[in-house]
């Protein structure tokens, strides 16, 4: 039963939050349509189809009326039309044809179950069906379509992804008058299930019953504003709010859905709550995070790590290439990644240019500085092509055995920008634009003095017949690369993320959130000090093991990794101690007479930095995956220590243990990503071992 305060919150719900059930969609089964011919099935498929869903329409606008809950699509799913036309798989179009004439008649919004499953293996009759797609997808106008190729007991079915990207592709063109709307109803699945409301390719499950009616809820804004409620809320409290309104919001769908069950005569089947975003403000699971505390979502750094995922890629695929003798192959990696690299560098400046005031606002710029913020990144993009090559250029001539050359621009660069800075702001008076001046000033010299050693590499070359880009090549760079990216973008998640349960948890404390941001700051710049060794002793060791593996000279790899793993344990106890008994002189060079301060930071520097003395293993040993051409491993070792542990535990571990527990988190990460790196580089080792690679 109700009551009077349940129907007030449902109508404040509608009104101000944004609630609305987003789908009706009524799953059939076709199994008992199945004739000899595909002619005599597709007759039956338009009957039962206009039959079962005559009273979809009138119904959801008869109970949106009733109880004051807009319903926005209608829709019909129905069985993989591929398991009802297998005898027949040619003549499937047939099928679809009558689906999207029943779907007019209907007068429904979609229909879905033009479908294949092949998440295994693809049978012959799939095969053909799947090519029949395109074309079916071109001649109606409200069937939709979807192919399952993977889940997670069988992975991934390579051949049938291949089939889709020809199949997404011709689909887009036989319908480019139409903006390639066919492509836009096409769904690729992996772990597709049967009973899906909201995907417009959806389709009806073998296992369900004749006729069931699912339900779609949106509401991301009314998880919103319930957690404004409790702006003071700890983590543990919010869970708990969003949890109850989930219930509410469910609820008001379960009200929906059975009764559109009965008066339907079908069955009631689920309800799907959605956070996905709609078109009204402040209907966005962005601003639930925000809300829980994040300052704004969206990843800095990222053209760093597009940089990153370039040079570094083509980097590793160079020393493999080299140590093969494949000389022809190293030089057209290295074509394909200057030419990627530019083009890269020139589409993001664009961009960037282009949209500069709604990044700004996107990245959470108030309304007082979004002029100031456009201009100066206007002019720091300008300077993004040199930057990118910059940061690119390192790992790349560090393949060609010269780091030393790249040091020097870029400390010339960052000289240039420390000079520059002070005569661009007070001496020539131009604020902020000066600024951004003496950056980009420095990132165009950085990346002049880059470019200026093309015809100096000594190990492969830039040739004009190679700047044409070619997939596979690209491919090899991404693959390689992409522990880089993630990497980069993983160590800027951890920022956000730390930053926020810093403010909020040090405000509970005597020192106030400013000092626990301040103390942070501090040990972050320090830590990155520590971290840019590991990173040279990484660095270094990669081209030497991606070399001598191509070359199947894998002892001397083996030798490689265990001096540097050595190396790396023997600085990591060195910064531990440092970082255990130096924490207040390390403070006291930035703030004298705080006593506060001095008190949180040591503790700071202690907490945080208890596991350290491990730290080093896990740097070297992804690159030594990176080098070998095993970027899954490299990508996991990359990412275990922010993004597997660190970031879960430190939001797990504030919710009891408040700042404390955020710090904590990261000796236990430190921790547990050594285990990882260790066994997984002994399992390697080990495995060369068995193989008779290694002595």
């Amino acid at each position: 039963m109700f009551t009077q305060f349940d129907v007030l919150e449902t109508i404040d719900m509608v009104e101000r939050e944004h609630l609305d059930i987003r789908t009706i969609t009524m799953g059939l089964s076709l199994f008992s349509c199945v004739r000899s011919t595909a002619e005599e099935t597709a007759k039956n498929v338009y009957d039962l189809v206009c039959r079962r869903a005559e009273k979809i329409v009138k119904t959801a606008s008869e109970l949106s009326g009733e109880y004051g809950i807009p319903i926005v699509n209608k829709r019909v799913s129905v069985t993989p039309v591929s398991l009802i036309s297998a005898a027949f798989p040619e003549k499937a179009p047939l099928i679809g044809k009558a689906l999207d004439e029943a779907a007019a008649t209907l007068g429904i919004d979609f229909l879905g179950g033009y479908s294949a499953l092949v998440h295994k293996s693809t049978a012959a009759y799939e095969r053909t069906f799947i090519k029949t797609i395109p074309e079916v997808l071109a001649s109606t106008q409200r069937l939709c379509s979807s192919v399952n190729v993977g889940s997670t007991r069988s992975g991934i079915n390579m051949e049938a992804v291949k089939l889709m990207g020809e199949t997404f592709k011709a689909a887009a063109k036989l319908t480019a008058e139409k903006d390639g709307i066919g492509a836009a109803k096409l769904v690729a699945f992996c772990n597709a299930v049967e009973d899906n409301p909201f995907m417009a390719g959806a389709f009806h499950g073998a296992g369900e019953a004749d006729v069931v009616v699912n339900v779609g809820v949106s509401g991301p804004g009314v998880v919103k504003h319930a957690l404004e409620q409790i702006p003071d809320a700890d983590l543990t409290e919010a869970a708990e709010m969003i949890k109850r309104t989930a219930f509410k919001i469910t609820r008001a769908g379960q009200l929906i859905a059975k009764e559109a069950a009965k008066r339907l005569n079908a069955e009631f089947g689920i309800v799907d709550l959605s956070l996905a975003p709609t078109p009204a403000r402040g209907d966005s699971v962005a601003q639930i995070l925000e809300e829980l505390g994040l300052e704004c979502v969206g990843g800095h750094g990222t053209t760093a790590a597009l940089a990153l995922l370039i040079g570094d890629g083509c980097a590793a695929n160079i020393s493999l290439h080299l140590g093969r003798g494949e000389q022809e192959e190293a030089d057209r990696t290295f074509a394909n990644a200057v030419m990627l690299l530019f083009g890269v560098g020139i589409l993001l400046s664009v961009f960037g240019c282009i949209f500069a005031r709604q990044l700004v606002v996107f990245f959470g710029a108030s309304p007082s500085v979004v002029a100031a913020a456009v201009l100066y990144m206007s002019i720091i993009l300008l300077g993004q092509p040199f930057g990118m090559c910059n940061m690119a250029f390192t790992a790349i001539i560090r393949a060609d055995g010269n780091p030393q050359y790249m040091m020097r621009s870029m400390m010339i660069g960052a000289a240039l920008n420390v000079v520059l800075d002070p005569i661009f702001i007070f001496v020539f008076r131009w604020g902020i634009q000066g600024a951004a001046l003496a950056t980009i000033i420095g990132q165009i010299v950085s990346g002049v003095i880059a470019l200026a050693y093309l015809p100096r590499f000594s190990h492969f070359a830039i040739r004009k017949k190679y700047l044409r880009l070619k997939w596979r090549f690209i491919g090899d760079i991404v693959r390689l690369g992409f522990p880089s990216l993630c990497t980069q973008t993983a160590t800027a998640a951890t920022q956000i993320v730390m930053n926020n349960l810093m403010r909020k948890y040090g405000a509970a404390t005597i020192y106030g959130s400013e000092i626990a941001l301040s103390c942070y700051g501090l040990m972050m710049k320090i830590y990155q000090i520590a971290h840019a060794m590991f990173v040279g002793l990484a660095s270094g060791t990669q081209p030497i093991n991606g070399f001598n593996f191509g070359a199947r000279q894998y002892e001397r790899v083996k030798q490689t990794i265990q001096t540097a793993a050595k190396i790396s344990i023997g600085i990591s106890v060195l910064w531990f101690l440092v970082f255990r008994y130096g924490g207040g002189f390390l403070a006291a060079l930035f703030v004298e007479e705080e006593p506060l301060y001095q008190e949180f930071a040591v503790h700071c520097f202690r907490l945080y930095m208890l596991g350290f003395f491990v730290y080093g293993l896990p740097n070297v040993t992804a690159s030594f995956f990176q080098a070998i051409g095993s970027p899954v491993k490299s990508l996991a070792v990359s990412l275990s220590r922010q993004v597997i542990f660190l970031i879960p535990f430190a939001l797990l571990l504030s919710a009891h243990f408040g700042m404390d527990g955020a710090l904590g988190a990261a000796p236990v990460a430190d921790v547990l990503a050594f285990l990882l790196a260790a066994l997984l580089l002994k399992r390697e080792l080990r495995g060369w071992k068995k193989k008779n690679m290694t002595a």
